[in-house]
């Protein structure tokens, strides 16, 4: 196929297949949305030639009943849903063999041959960013005149020029205010989500990140008044969470703050939308706290971020980030400690230059500060990102692993070992990180630690002696951590972090069994200290339904607000661990 040539008009389904989070919150397709509104606004196509718009799995062969005879069906491909997608295709081609099928997204790889020869079924992929590129699709252009592309003659691919970056994106119209989305049919009992454009491109270079790179590098804008617009639409169609897909939020002062206030006066109008949620700039400042404390203080916040992905000089070189100023970041946590705010810090495991010793003692340093969230990532090869390419010079091994208990199951290539880690010390690694996890971050033992820290006893020795106790130890703590360990002989680093069904059992339903092991751990290890107190810290802060609100506990009265809508005890804490969601208040006299 030389060109697209439609025989009787356009019939034409877009794809993006959104990954559902909690069994609760499913993202609209914002990509795919605003390659038509780029197409329609040109009077490429018009509205009626646009048959559906795919975004919440459903079993395939019920998706396939829903194409009529279509010209063209494109996919936004990302690893969450590019199996699901090439078995899909693949049933189109063979179902309607003159059906254009269109890949494009983060997942299409520039250069992987092997990638292309395995499907067969793509007619055209796409490169980098689409609207342009999919426009120029539409109007029939020969496939070798397009720049940006990689096309399948039959007998071989051929990939064009690099298509020029989109300078101007005040020419790409926003899918929500053309009204694309006013006819989506909402899944059940799903709470719809928004992703926002305010700025494409990111300054920075990192390597295993596939966002960033020479041509992305400097960042465009989206004009003001588009964005307010789309604000205000997302309050008055009740969405949730506005996720902003900037790179680097708070970079621009004025306009980001301008975008802060408009989400602000938003929601006062409309309650919604009820949180909102982005990549906060690299480099963290009084300013970017401040735009995150306005959100805070109106319950908008759903995370004040900061991505340190390591703390080792070594692995920083390695992955080009040593141009961050994280040596400065003890300002910043001093300022969110007087707003009464947590961050959220982001680590990544697996980097190169990484060692079992340095993860400890970084992750360790982190914890001294009781308002951080320590986030840890697997580190995942990513299709265009610089990494791949450092595979031999790292000694990097990985497995492809499997991200989700879906019908389709999807796969990512995560890093098991190095050339200073071993697959046995990455394992430890990960043990150590669910134990420390446990304690700081999901909060069985953050209010216990912080009255210790402040006695003068070491964070790092206190974990190391929880990892050891719930390791060797025979109470409910360890059989979660036994049970939970299963996912580590399948490399499902992700499933073991971020699910928490344990939770359900270790905070709420056997709770008791909870504080039992507390006082065996701390007898062992602090029996100096009084240990009544000590657990009690845990019972009294850690919230549970189980108990009545407000509680008076070692005469301190404490409460909490429960759990809103969220019915599942383990996705409450989950959800809300970024902000101590658990985290009961005192009530004053």
């Amino acid at each position: 196929m030389e060109y697209y040539k439609p025989n009787d008009g356009n019939k034409i389904y877009l794809t993006q297949f959104s990954i559902i989070i909690e069994d609760q919150f499913i993202y609209l397709p914002y990509s795919v949305a605003s390659l038509w509104a780029s197409a329609e606004k040109n009077k490429i196509v018009s509205r009626n030639e646009l048959k559906h718009i795919f975004f919440y799995r459903e079993p395939i062969d019920n998706i396939i009943k829903k194409f009529d005879n279509p010209t063209l069906v494109g996919f936004s491909n990302y690893i969450w849903n590019e199996n699901y997608n090439d078995i899909l295709a693949s049933k189109i081609k063979e179902k309607y063999p003159n059906c254009l099928i269109v890949y494009g997204g983060p997942q299409v790889p520039d250069d992987q041959i092997e990638w292309y020869n395995n499907r067969k079924f793509i007619d055209v992929c796409v490169h980098q960013e689409g609207e342009i590129t999919f426009s120029q699709i539409l109007k029939n252009k020969k496939f070798k005149d397009i720049d940006g592309i990689t096309y399948n003659t039959g007998k071989e691919w051929i990939k064009t020029s690099p298509s020029k970056r989109i300078k101007n994106l005040d020419n790409i119209p926003s899918p929500y205010l053309l009204g694309i989305f006013d006819k989506l049919v909402r899944p059940k009992n799903l709470t719809l989500n928004a992703i926002f454009e305010f700025d494409r491109g990111c300054p920075y270079q990192c390597t295993f990140c596939d966002w960033g790179g020479t041509i992305f590098s400097k960042i465009e804008k989206i004009n003001l008044d588009r964005i307010y617009k789309e604000i205000e639409w997302a309050g008055k169609n009740k969405i949730d969470m506005f996720y902003s897909a900037n790179a680097n939020f708070g970079i621009f002062k004025k306009r980001d703050e301008d975008i802060v206030n408009k989400l602000i006066e938003t929601n006062k109008k409309y309650s919604y939308p009820k949180s909102f949620d982005t990549s906060w700039a690299k480099n963290s400042n009084k300013f970017i706290v401040s735009l995150a404390k306005k959100l805070h203080d109106v319950s908008l916040l759903r995370k004040y971020g900061v991505s340190f992905q390591s703390l080792n000089s070594t692995v920083l070189q390695n992955i080009k980030r040593t141009n961050l100023k994280i040596n400065d970041f003890s300002g910043v946590i001093e300022l969110t400690k007087q707003y009464q705010m947590n961050i959220m810090v982001e680590l990544i495991v697996g980097l190169p230059g990484e060692t079992l010793n340095s993860w400890i003692d970084n992750y360790s340093k982190l914890m001294e500060n009781d308002n951080l969230c320590i986030e840890s990532y697997p580190c995942t090869l990513l299709n265009n990102s610089e990494l791949t390419k450092f595979i031999n010079k790292y000694n990097i091994k990985y497995k492809k692993v499997k991200l989700e208990n879906t019908e389709i199951p999807e796969y990512a290539k995560q890093i098991v070992s190095t050339d200073t880690i071993t697959s046995n010390e990455m394992t430890k690694v990960w043990q150590w990180t669910w134990c420390a996890r446990l304690g700081h971050t999901l909060g069985i033992t953050n209010e216990i630690v912080k009255f210790l820290f402040n006695k003068g006893y070491s964070v790092k020795e206190f974990y190391n002696n929880w990892f050891d106790f719930i390791a060797n130890s025979k109470g409910i703590l360890n059989k979660k951590f036994n049970k939970w360990n299963v996912h580590l002989t399948s490399y499902n680093f992700q499933k073991y972090i971020f699910e928490y069904d344990y939770l359900n059992d270790i905070g709420r339903y056997k709770r008791n069994e909870t504080l039992i092991d507390l006082k065996v751990f701390l007898e062992t290890y602090y029996k100096q200290e009084n240990i009544d107190i000590l657990v009690n810290l845990f019972d009294a802060y850690h919230y549970t339904p189980e108990y009545n609100y407000p509680r008076t506990i070692n005469n301190i009265t404490v409460t909490h607000h429960g759990m809103g809508s969220i019915k599942n005890y383990s996705s409450f804490i989950g959800l809300n661990r970024k902000n101590k969601g658990w985290q009961c208040g005192i009530v004053l006299p």
